[in-house]
């Protein structure tokens, strides 16, 4: 439970909404190159135009 209170004030603190983030990074985080998962990290995401 603390994990998603954590995340939730992180995202809080960065200026996201929660719900937004969680709802990109699982549409994203299955096709993503490993390479490329430093930019779903809160300080350096993009929400993924649609």
């Amino acid at each position: 439970m603390a994990l998603f209170y954590s995340l939730i004030e992180s995202c809080k603190l960065n200026n996201i909404d929660p719900y937004i983030y969680l709802n990109d990074i699982y549409d994203r985080l299955h096709d993503c190159p490993a390479h490329e998962l430093v930019n779903l990290l809160l300080p350096y995401w993009e929400k993924k135009n649609t």
